[in-house]
């Protein structure tokens, strides 16, 4: 391997043979040969993420979800610091409760059950939360879908900011 005169910048691979002859070759193009590069119109570009080969944007995935396991609770006012304590109540009482989510300054306490039993029992006897009187109703159809898209929105939203970095915490590997 060295410089040419031809090619100052560069350096390549020659050949020499028994006779004295001297060839250069390039071992990249010879690779490139064998296993070509993709066109360059299958590259995506960097600022579409959302954007398939070709340009075209992708469908939006459907958001899956169980129908009729979130509870809505009207009429108490939890302040959400208490909702864990909350949905470990209702787990205890009435099945598998997996997340409580207090609307901020409304009277309304949403309750994500696993189950359909959990939240059978929670509509039959659940009366009061907290010591405040409260009615109950399962959310159904537009309303239902629009709150699995702002949690999944939301998963998606906090996941951005993760990853990239070179893992320097806790004083390991400096050195």
């Amino acid at each position: 391997r060295r410089t040419t005169s031809d090619h100052p910048d560069t350096q390549c691979f020659f050949l020499v043979r028994e006779d004295g002859s001297e060839e250069d070759f390039s071992y990249h193009k010879c690779v490139n040969a064998i296993f070509p590069p993709p066109p360059p119109d299958h590259k995506r570009p960097r600022g579409d993420a959302g954007a398939g080969p070709g340009g075209e944007k992708k469908a939006k995935a459907e958001v899956e979800y169980t129908k009729g396991l979130v509870l809505i609770i009207e009429g108490a006012t939890l302040d959400p610091a208490a909702a864990k304590g909350v949905r470990e109540t209702l787990s205890s009482q009435y099945g598998p409760c997996k997340y409580v989510d207090a609307v901020p300054e409304q009277p309304i306490v949403y309750a994500r059950f696993a189950d359909a039993e959990g939240i059978g029992k929670a509509k039959e006897g659940l009366k009061e939360l907290e010591g405040t009187p409260v009615t109950l109703s399962v959310m159904e159809g537009a309303e239902e879908k629009e709150y699995y898209e702002k949690i999944v929105a939301g998963s998606n939203d906090r996941q951005k900011g993760r990853g990239g970095g070179r893992g320097r915490g806790r004083g390991r590997g400096r050195g």
